[in-house]
């Protein structure tokens, strides 16, 4: 993939909550790209964030959410936890 974009929206409803509008383009770097980003983003990746988004409208319809709720386990890609530490410490700082 050469370039990935994503756009995620919050819309408010007029009885309350809100709407979710997400959108993702993808730039392929080849032909395997080409191939591979319908399947990838288009089923895939859809799937899973469905999941991940209704998960995280149950914990936000909680009395009282924690951030608990949402994961107790994470699996980094190579590097992540320490670049999250790093933003982490910029954020704070």
């Amino acid at each position: 993939m050469a370039e990935m974009r994503v756009l995620a929206e919050l819309a408010p409803r007029p009885g309350g909550g809100a709407t979710l509008i997400y959108q993702v383009w993808a730039r392929p770097r080849n032909i395997i790209g080409v191939l591979g980003i319908p399947a990838q983003i288009g089923l895939l990746s859809r799937r899973d964030f469905e999941i991940a988004f209704r998960h995280y409208d149950r914990v936000a319809s909680l009395p009282k959410p924690s951030p608990l709720a949402i994961a107790t386990h994470v699996n980094f890609a190579p590097g992540g936890r320490e670049r999250l530490a790093a933003l982490r410490d910029e954020l704070i700082a």
